[in-house]
């Protein structure tokens, strides 16, 4: 995310585990999700990282050698 630039923007990063429980929330107005797992920036040890399931809203730690989605963000 760091080196993503997008429609004149480059300050994008990974969301909080925080984050992305907001964005489930508000997933019908800020839309363009799939149905799988995103992960966050929070990191739960040296080996995982928290995931939020946009299928159920759970959010849990997972390896982080899995291969799961990311959705960059911005603040604005």
């Amino acid at each position: 995310a760091d080196d993503y630039s997008f429609n004149g923007f480059d300050d994008w990063f990974l969301p909080s585990s925080g984050d992305l429980n907001e964005m489930y929330i508000n997933r019908g107005v800020v839309g363009g999700f799939v149905s799988a797992g995103y992960w966050s920036s929070s990191e739960a040890d040296n080996n995982e990282a928290f995931l939020q399931a946009f299928t159920t809203g759970g959010q849990g730690d997972v390896n982080k050698t899995g291969g799961v989605g990311v959705r960059a963000i911005r603040i604005f």
